[in-house]
């Protein structure tokens, strides 16, 4: 499963200052996700009998895969720094006039 992601994608992107904050955040989410789950497997596993409860859970682990695979950066051989950089260029806006100038 995605499990061990909540834990190993925050420690290597957050930078020290805000990595306190992301680690606690994803850890709730992974408690939440967890929750939800145990909650709702005998209820689905009857619903959908245990062959469509298990196709589900193969099919969320199929997108889990290729969001990481294609959303997540890469981190191997950067600084904590470089990610930093790196989630800040990505979450400045365009100035309004530089983007009307392209059209």
């Amino acid at each position: 499963g995605m499990g061990p992601a909540c834990w190993l994608i925050p420690s290597e992107i957050f930078p020290n200052i805000v990595r306190a904050k992301g680690m606690a955040i994803s850890t709730v989410i992974n408690r939440l996700a967890a929750t939800v789950v145990s909650s709702t497997v005998l209820s689905l596993s009857s619903g959908l009998t245990w062959g469509g409860y298990y196709t589900l859970l193969t099919l969320i682990n199929i997108f889990a895969i290729v969001f990481v695979y294609y959303i997540v950066p890469e981190t191997k051989g950067k600084t904590l720094e470089d990610m930093l950089a790196f989630f800040q260029s990505i979450a400045q806006p365009e100035p309004y006039n530089k983007a009307r100038s392209d059209s």
